[in-house]
């Protein structure tokens, strides 16, 4: 081997591990963590066995970094879709930005080498290396820091156009990969790094923007939602206040007939007529679950529906006025629970029931727990989420 072989071995490994690291940010498994390692470390044993095959087998070591595409990072793209819970184009663009990375790591080898003066020492190897490891950790840092949180929160919301992301990008990644060996002068050797360093940031902040959209676009959407349910309890206000207008009214005449039941004596007349007036009263109560004027909203408007259409509540509600989390988060934690434990109990037409359970813990904890009637046994796999439920009856918490 001569002595550019032993100095592109390295730097071919360094590319391949940026390539990995930023796979490895980004993924998100579908296999415990145990399984993720011993499916991980199956792939990278082969890998790097068959490079070791190769490089005893062949007399020309430069051939083996030729066919690296093929013998690392092919077997690499396969384990990442393996491991990957994610759709087949989100995990696309995960390999991608990997490659990405690995490319800009190859261009800056690339852009040393022509840009070297004289012939090369163990120093300057040394200072080339120092600049590819620290290109190698900026770009993982970036993938860390910068575009994990935004590309989960992307899968997460089930975005349908990642195949438009992708395509441009791996037409940019095909552009790019002519020029990787290419023997160009210098000037086209930096615009080539510069270009590939330009598209990965590039499509780090489309990512990272489109994100923080779709949060707003929830932000806004929880607002709407809470507003609404404000308006319903301002109008359920409105009419109870009415009611007891109306009760008000007719007290006086109410209590001419009372009046008139006690002189005759007429007990079991007047028992009813006095149930009838307290269940009137009741209607122009407005039912307190908590000190929080927000979540209160929230729990009469749902479990005031929920009462209206036959489900019997049970609630243990100990939420205080001032609570250390976005009062925001927790109505729409308590909405979509209570909306979804009412959409249940409509499904079954008996021994409906719901309940609610929220109470702050020790100042800074808030445990929420709400259960129903259900017509279906939900039955819950080795990774804590609920498979296909089976047929039966029970009830259903969360």
């Amino acid at each position: 081997m001569g002595f550019l072989t032993l100095q592109h071995f390295p730097w071919a490994g360094m590319s391949f591990l940026a390539f990995l690291l930023v796979c490895g940010v980004l993924l998100e498994s579908r296999f415990s963590k145990r399984g993720t390692l011993l499916v991980s470390f199956t792939f990278l044993a082969g890998i790097a066995l068959l490079q070791a095959v190769l490089i005893l087998s062949s007399q020309d070591a430069m051939l083996v970094l030729t066919f690296l595409p093929l013998t690392a990072y092919l077997p690499a793209v396969i384990g990442v879709h393996v491991l990957s819970r994610t759709g087949f184009f989100p995990t696309v663009a995960l390999w991608i930005m990997g490659s990405m990375a690995s490319f800009i790591v190859v261009f800056l080898q690339n852009l040393m080498v022509k840009g070297a003066w004289g012939a090369p020492t163990a120093l300057s190897d040394l200072a080339q290396t120092g600049c590819l490891v620290a290109l190698a950790v900026l770009l993982v840092l970036v993938a860390y820091r910068c575009l994990r949180a935004p590309f989960r929160v992307l899968v997460q919301q089930g975005r349908k156009n990642w195949m438009f992301l992708c395509l441009p990008v791996a037409l940019v990644f095909l552009l790019l990969s002519y020029f990787k060996n290419s023997t160009a002068s210098l000037t086209m050797a930096v615009l080539v790094f510069l270009t590939a360093a330009s598209v990965f940031l590039i499509v780090v902040r489309v990512l990272v923007v489109s994100a923080a959209a779709w949060s707003a676009g929830q932000e806004k959407r929880a607002v709407a939602a809470q507003l609404e349910i404000q308006r319903r309890e301002y109008e359920d206000v409105l009419v109870r206040m009415e009611k007891g207008r109306v009760y008000r009214h007719d007290m006086r005449h109410h209590l001419m007939v009372l009046e008139g039941l006690a002189g005759e004596e007429s007990g079991p007349e007047m028992v009813r007529y006095l149930d009838g007036l307290g269940a009137r009263l009741c209607e122009t109560e407005r039912y307190s679950y908590c000190e929080n004027s927000a979540v209160n909203a929230v729990l009469s408007s749902l479990l005031g529906q929920a009462k209206e259409e036959g489900c019997a509540v049970r609630t243990d509600v100990r939420i205080p006025a001032a609570i250390p989390f976005d009062v925001l988060d927790v109505c729409a934690l308590l909405s979509n629970a209570l909306e979804n434990a009412l959409r249940a109990c409509r499904g079954i037409h008996a021994d409906r029931w719901i309940e609610v359970s929220a109470v702050m813990e020790g100042g800074w904890s808030l445990r929420v727990c709400v259960g129903n009637s259900c017509s279906e046994l939900l039955r819950f796999g080795s990774d804590g989420l609920p498979p296909r439920a089976a047929a039966g009856r029970a009830g259903n918490r969360t």
